[in-house]
């Protein structure tokens, strides 16, 4: 049983029996966890947080060390409410809104594991549990931000729902009746937004070529000197592609004299370079001519984009281009 997914207090003793507990979390002294092991840190966070809900306090993520190669050896968790927010923050002069409330109380509950080297298992070094501050009670600790969760069976309802074309926060009233109220729900409705949003990340990520095509297509409809020109690679994959709109066209043929180019990076995910090709009109104004995403910066690139400007423009070449520097962009005007 997953508590963390929607516990209930009423086996309360049954799940103190599967974590090792005999007795109330409360009364647990350092003694009778250091030195425990465990298989994993996973397990051991899993214990920890376990025991924060039954104690009625969040969790978050503390020290972590690891070794040259990147190996886990020290991991921690302490309480949410670790740590005291520096004064100067509060006190901050002249300020345009309110300061944050106040969550952090120096609550000094942790529970450190360390990696042994010979077994490969991890054991407690170091718990500490007395709290500093007032504990939440059984009806509010599973509006804890690192105790909310969305179940994978609702999580998999939701979904159905939303391919069905029914919006988030219907989906999430829905679940509250069928649950009695939204009391009831392990998680918010923040959390039922992230969990789908991940979800369309996902399939995005397969399909924003062919969103990115059939926009420039849609906006053909509605701009008949829209020009678009893009190749695959053996994948069948995006691998460049070069575009302009009436707008940039109709700018190049009355101001199209000189010509200045040069590439950006990580203008987006893929790390593929942005070059924008820019003029300059008669009031000094920057006028974008064209833009092409590359595949990369290869001399055969830099000559299939220049080709497919000049088909854009007409052919008409302009008198002066400016660049970089860059030796394959000056082999490629040269040839």
């Amino acid at each position: 049983m997953d508590i963390s997914a929607g516990f209930s207090f009423e086996n309360f003793n049954k799940i103190l029996e599967r974590l090792g507990i005999v007795k109330d979390p409360a009364k647990i002294t350092r003694q009778e966890l250091v030195g425990k092991t465990f298989d994993d840190v996973g397990a051991a966070e899993k214990k920890f947080t376990t025991y924060t809900i039954l104690m009625g306090f969040g969790v978050r993520k503390g020290t972590r060390r690891t070794y040259r190669d990147a190996d886990l050896t020290i991991r921690s968790w302490v309480c949410s409410c670790e740590g005291r927010r520096d004064e100067k923050w509060c006190k901050m002069q002249p300020r345009r809104h309110e300061p944050k409330a106040v969550t952090r109380m120096d609550c000094k509950v942790v529970l450190c594991v360390k990696k042994v080297k010979a077994t490969r298992k991890w054991i407690v070094k170091k718990f500490v549990h007395n709290d500093s501050h007032p504990l939440l009670s059984q009806n509010h600790i599973a509006f804890l931000r690192s105790h909310r969760k969305v179940p994978d069976g609702t999580l998999e309802q939701a979904r159905f729902m939303r391919k069905s074309g029914i919006q988030t926060c219907k989906i999430m009233s829905f679940m509250a009746l069928q649950h009695g109220g939204y009391d009831k729900l392990p998680f918010l409705l923040k959390d039922l937004y992230n969990k789908l949003t991940e979800d369309d990340k996902v399939e995005l990520a397969e399909l924003d070529a062919s969103k990115a095509i059939g926009y420039l297509k849609h906006k053909s409809d509605n701009d008949d000197q829209l020009f678009c020109k893009y190749t695959f690679d053996q994948e069948n994959g995006l691998e460049s592609m070069i575009w302009a709109d009436g707008k940039c066209r109709k700018d190049y043929e009355n101001f199209g004299h000189a010509l200045a180019f040069d590439t950006t990076y990580k203008t987006n995910q893929y790390g593929n370079p942005l070059l924008i090709l820019l003029g300059l009109n008669n009031h000094f104004k920057t006028t974008i001519s064209s833009y092409a995403i590359l595949h990369n910066e290869k001399e055969q690139t830099y000559l299939w984009v220049l080709q497919s400007f000049l088909e854009c423009m007409n052919e008409k070449a302009p008198k002066t281009v400016i660049t970089d520097g860059c030796c394959r962009v000056s082999e490629c005007l040269l040839s």
